[in-house]
């Protein structure tokens, strides 16, 4: 059992920084939910073949965003494999 108190405080604040962390890339996930689902919505509704190009694009690229965002949010919760 460790008696002191820094050593409690500091492991306490890094779970603290790890829960934020965690609900601020939640938060980011959401928000890129519903760009995503925007984009795909201007997508199906414009006519012009520029700017379908353009929306899907950047809906490719939200959805390369989410990916990256769900592995750092699994590496948080669960830990890297790759680290160890």
């Amino acid at each position: 059992m460790i008696n002191n108190p820094k050593i409690c405080n500091r492991n306490q604040s890094e779970r603290n920084n790890l829960v934020m962390r965690k609900i601020i890339i939640q938060i980011i996930l959401i928000l890129c939910v519903v760009v995503e689902s925007f984009l795909i919505f201007k997508m199906l509704v414009t006519p012009a073949i520029i700017y379908q190009e353009l929306y899907t694009g950047l809906a490719i690229l939200i959805m390369l965003v989410m990916i990256r965002l769900i592995n750092n949010l699994t590496n948080i919760a669960y830990g890297n494999p790759e680290e160890n």
